[in-house]
C-alpha cells in the first residue's frame, strides 16, 4: 500500500502594511501621509520607495512585510510493505536468504513555482518632505534675454525727413523682462538699404554705454561712421542692447527707423533791386531787394537770408551785411518779401553797387551765394566832355564868325539830355565881357554818349584875335544839371578872309 503528503504554501503576493485613514476635516497633509500619484511628484514632495514592488496590505499597523510573489508545493509519497514472503528450500550447502517483507520506499519533490501576483496596475506613492525651518537667500531664477528696443529716435525726432547734422544723434528705450536688468552694452547699424544689405554707413560694434534703466531711453549715441553729407540721402538704422548679467545675455535688433538728411538750398535766382532786374537808376537810398528761394525738398521754405552790398565786385568790403536775419517763410520756388536796405542810406550820386544774398531753410541749411546784381544810384549828368570849336580843341583860328560848338553828353543814369546852357566870356572866369549866354534852353534829346553841336549865336565875333572861353551843361530828363564842362577856349581869327561888301565907307574886311 502506498500514501503521499503534499506540504502548504501561502499564495499572497508579496505585501507591506500600511495603515489606512480617512480625515474626518480638511487637514494639512504631513510628511506620515502616502499618497498615491501618476506622475513624479511635485516640488515638496518625494517618491516613497518602500513600497516599490509591493502591494498594499491594510493593517492596523504600518510595516510588517510577508507573502511572496511566487509559491510551490513539497510533495512525499511512501510505499508500504510487501504482501507476501520469497522462501527458498535449504540445501545443506547454501545459505538461505529470505526477501524481507517490511521494507518500504519514499519519494520527496517540489512542485513548480508559480506567480502569486493577481492581475494589476503599477502607481506612484508619495509622500510629503519633511518641513525644516531654514533660513534662505533670495529665489536665483534664470536671466530673461532683453526684449527689441523700441522707440528709436534720430536726432530728438521718429525717422525725420530734414537731419542737418553730419553727425546725428540716436537713441532707444531699453526693455527687459527682468526688472532690475540696466542695459549696458549696445550695436548700431546704419546702412543705405532697409535690409542692411547695401553700403554700410556705419556698425558700432558691441559698445559699452553707462547703464540704462529698464524702460528707459538710452543717452545719445553719436553717429561715427562714414562721412554723410546734406544731399538728401535716405539711410536706415538699427539697434540692440546687452543687459548687465554675467553672461550678457543679448536682445534681439529693434524695428528698422530711418533718416533723411536735409539738402542745401539752391542758389537765389531772379535778384531784382526796386521791382527791377540790374537797375541803373535807383532814386531811393534805401532801395528794397527780393530774390526767388529755390530747394530740392518740395516742402522746405525760406526762414532766413543774409543780403551783402558793396562797391566793389569781390565784396572785399561792403556797405551794408546784413548777416543771417529772419524773414517771413518763403515757399519754394516763391520770390520773397521786399527786404529793405539797412545800410548808411546811399546818395543820388550815380555810384554803382554790386550785391547778392543767400538763404537758409527751415532746417538751418545755407545756400550758396547767388550771383552778383548791380544797381546805380539816380544822379546828376557828368560834366560833358570833348569841347571842340569849329572841331578842333581850343583852335587858334575860328572858321567863321559863327562858329560851331561841339560837346559830349554823359550820364550816370544814360539819360538823354534835353536842355543845354552855354556861356563864352572873355575871361576865363567869366567874370569878363559876356559873348554868348544861352541860359537854359531845351535841345533835341542827345543820348547818353552822343555829341551835341550848336551853331555860335551870341554877340558878332570881329576877328580881332581876340581869346574868348566857353563852357557848358546839360540836363536831363529827370531836370537833373549836370556840373560846368571845363573851361575850354578859341581865338577870334578867322581861318578865312572873306568879302562882306563895299561900303560907303570904303572897303570892310570881316
Amino acid at each position: 500500500m502506498s500514501y503521499g503528503t503534499v506540504g502548504s504554501s501561502s499564495n499572497l503576493p508579496a505585501y507591506l502594511s500600511v495603515i489606512f485613514g480617512k480625515s474626518d476635516s480638511n487637514i494639512y497633509v504631513t510628511e506620515k501621509n502616502i499618497l498615491m500619484a501618476t506622475e513624479l511628484p511635485p516640488l515638496g514632495w518625494t517618491r516613497y520607495s518602500d513600497l516599490d514592488n509591493y502591494y498594499v496590505m491594510g493593517s492596523s499597523t504600518y510595516g510588517n512585510t510577508g507573502g511572496s510573489n511566487l509559491h510551490f508545493h513539497s510533495v512525499s509519497i511512501y510505499t508500504g510493505a510487501p504482501s507476501s514472503t520469497l522462501s527458498i528450500p535449504p540445501r545443506s550447502t547454501y545459505t538461505q536468504y529470505f526477501a524481507d517483507s517490511t521494507h518500504t520506499h519514499s519519494v520527496t519533490a517540489n512542485t513548480t513555482s508559480v506567480s502569486n501576483s493577481p492581475p494589476s496596475s503599477s502607481i506612484l506613492y508619495i509622500k510629503r518632505k519633511t518641513s525644516l525651518l531654514s533660513n534662505i537667500g533670495n529665489e536665483e531664477v534664470l536671466n530673461n534675454f532683453p526684449n527689441a528696443p523700441t522707440a528709436l529716435r534720430t536726432e530728438g525726432e521718429n525717422n525725420p525727413s530734414r537731419v542737418t547734422d553730419l553727425t546725428p544723434e540716436f537713441s532707444a528705450i531699453f526693455n527687459d523682462p527682468d526688472t532690475g536688468d540696466t542695459g549696458v552694452f549696445y550695436q548700431i547699424q546704419v546702412n543705405t538699404s532697409s535690409s542692411f544689405n547695401g553700403t554700410t554707413m556705419w556698425d558700432s560694434g558691441k559698445t559699452a554705454i553707462s547703464p540704462i534703466a529698464n524702460g528707459t531711453r538710452s543717452p545719445e549715441i553719436s553717429y561715427n561712421g562714414n562721412q554723410l553729407s546734406l544731399n538728401g540721402e535716405t539711410y536706415y538704422w538699427r539697434i540692440k542692447f546687452w543687459d548687465q548679467r554675467d553672461f550678457q545675455e543679448e536682445g534681439p535688433w529693434s524695428a528698422t527707423s530711418a533718416f533723411t538728411m536735409n539738402t542745401t538750398p539752391l542758389t537765389p535766382t531772379d535778384l531784382l533791386t526796386e521791382s527791377s532786374i540790374n537797375p541803373i537808376k535807383v532814386y531811393d537810398t534805401t532801395p528794397e531787394f527780393s530774390a526767388v528761394f529755390n530747394d530740392p525738398d518740395t516742402g522746405d521754405t525760406g526762414i532766413h537770408y543774409q543780403i551783402q552790398v558793396s562797391t566793389v565786385s569781390n565784396f572785399t568790403s561792403t556797405v551794408w551785411d546784413s548777416n543771417q536775419t529772419s524773414i517771413s517763410a518763403i515757399s519754394n520756388g516763391a520770390r520773397s518779401p521786399d527786404i529793405s536796405y539797412g545800410g548808411t542810406p546811399l546818395a543820388l550820386d550815380g555810384t554803382l553797387y554790386y550785391w547778392r544774398i543767400k538763404f537758409w531753410d527751415q532746417a538751418g541749411t545755407e545756400s550758396s551765394w547767388s550771383s552778383t546784381a548791380t544797381f546805380r544810384m539816380s544822379a546828376n549828368p557828368y560834366a560833358p566832355i570833348e569841347l571842340k570849336v569849329d572841331g578842333r580843341t581850343n583852335p587858334p583860328l575860328i572858321d567863321s564868325a559863327r562858329p560851331t560848338f561841339y560837346a559830349t553828353h554823359r550820364d550816370a543814369n544814360e539819360d538823354n539830355a534835353i536842355f543845354v546852357e552855354i556861356n563864352v566870356n572873355s575871361n576865363a572866369s567869366f567874370t569878363g565881357t559876356i559873348k554868348w549866354n544861352t541860359g537854359k534852353v531845351s535841345i533835341d534829346p542827345v543820348v547818353h554818349g552822343a555829341e551835341y553841336t550848336v551853331t555860335y549865336g551870341g554877340t558878332q565875333l570881329l576877328g580881332d584875335s581876340t581869346t574868348y572861353y566857353w563852357r557848358i551843361r546839360f540836363w536831363d530828363v529827370d531836370d537833373n544839371v549836370s556840373p560846368w564842362s571845363a573851361t575850354a577856349s578859341f581865338v577870334d581869327l578867322f581861318k578865312y578872309t572873306r568879302m562882306n561888301g563895299i561900303g560907303m565907307d570904303g572897303l570892310q574886311i570881316n
